[in-house]
């Protein structure tokens, strides 16, 4: 469902910004910590569809540029956020608004009717979900190319 339009997204926010090589998109349905990651050595970049749908406009386009910031710069260097912060000047206010957006998006999802019980969001513990106002992607350059916690729809 989200494919095709991120494949566009991410292609016209490329083309106005960093004008890098994609190697392609992919959508997964990451629930914690990691909102979109880049596989460096394929170029492939990977959104949870947590972080993409029902969120501003601003925070989806503030994540497309920093992972396309990511192949400029594969750590979160002064260079990096100087990258990002060139196309989104406010990345940490925009960066923190995505990042409820996520949070909230994930805790919709936790509200499943199971037999005979309903489990709403109030009932999970989300203290798990650890970000920090530089970090969206808990890229880890230890690992070669990202990783693959991902998991396609």
């Amino acid at each position: 469902m989200y494919q095709s339009f991120m494949a566009g997204y991410v292609k016209r926010i490329n083309e106005a910004t960093l004008n890098v090589t994609i190697g392609g998109i992919r959508i997964g349905s990451a629930k914690y910590t990691r909102l979109a990651q880049i596989n460096l050595k394929s170029r492939v970049i990977t959104f949870s569809r947590f972080a993409i749908e029902n969120v501003p406009e601003r925070g989806r386009r503030y994540l497309v540029l920093h992972e396309l910031a990511h192949v400029k710069e594969a750590n979160h260097t002064k260079r990096f956020w100087d990258l990002v912060g060139a196309f989104e000047p406010d990345y940490k206010r925009v960066g923190k608004s995505l990042q409820t957006a996520f949070a909230e998006n994930v805790r919709k999802s936790r509200s499943i009717l199971s037999p005979g019980k309903l489990i709403n969001s109030q009932d999970v513990d989300f203290e798990d979900l650890h970000f920090d106002e530089y970090d969206c992607t808990d890229f880890d350059p230890a690992i070669e190319g990202g990783s693959d916690e991902f998991e396609e729809e």
